[in-house]
């Protein structure tokens, strides 16, 4: 093994790392390379110690492609954003949830679960379940809120419990546009 090694310029090692009993024995290359010229022989070393570096390298790294996410606008995690058309993009690496918008959250009244200037992946909904993180138009503003609905009463509350719950029982201008599945962690 030493002298094959040694004839292909790799470590033994490197060749051992495979099950050779799995090779079809009738396509052995051993003898075909002692049959070529030199010059040929260098070539075939170039071409295995090539081969051999891509897939040192490859097992080294697995880089996740860039890619750009579209940030459909800006919800209030405070009190309130007026709705403008504030488009934006971001790269970021990895794999996100099937959603079908992305919200750039302002404010803090989501703290400690949602954060200042982090993305919010929004799933479209026009209906939300009691305790579920919604975004929301109310008076012609966008929030980022819990959703709360009781017999009583219906509104959106803060996580931050500096900020006073938004109620929205009566209010006819309050929608529910979508439901937070996720954040974008970059």
């Amino acid at each position: 093994m030493e002298k094959i090694a040694a004839l292909f310029k790799v470590q033994a090692n490197d060749l051992l790392q495979y099950d050779l009993s799995r090779l079809d024995k009738s396509r052995d290359i051993l003898p075909m390379y002692t049959q070529l010229v030199p010059e040929r022989q260098q070539h075939v070393y170039e071409v295995i110690a090539q081969e051999l570096q891509h897939q040192r390298d490859a097992a080294k790294v697995v880089e996740l492609p860039l890619e750009i996410l579209n940030i459909a606008g800006i919800a209030s995690a405070g009190t309130g954003e007026e709705l403008v058309d504030e488009r934006d993009q971001i790269n970021y690496r990895g794999q996100l949830p099937k959603f079908d918008f992305a919200i750039k959250i302002n404010g803090d009244s989501m703290e400690p679960r949602f954060h200042d200037q982090q993305v919010a992946l929004v799933k479209k909904a026009f209906e939300a379940e009691n305790g579920q993180i919604v975004i929301a138009y109310v008076d012609g503003r966008s929030y980022i809120k819990q959703f709360e609905q009781t017999e009583q009463t219906c509104r959106l509350v803060s996580l931050n419990r500096k900020y006073a719950p938004i109620e929205v029982q009566d209010n006819p201008s309050f929608r529910i546009k979508g439901i937070v599945i996720g954040t974008l962690s970059n």
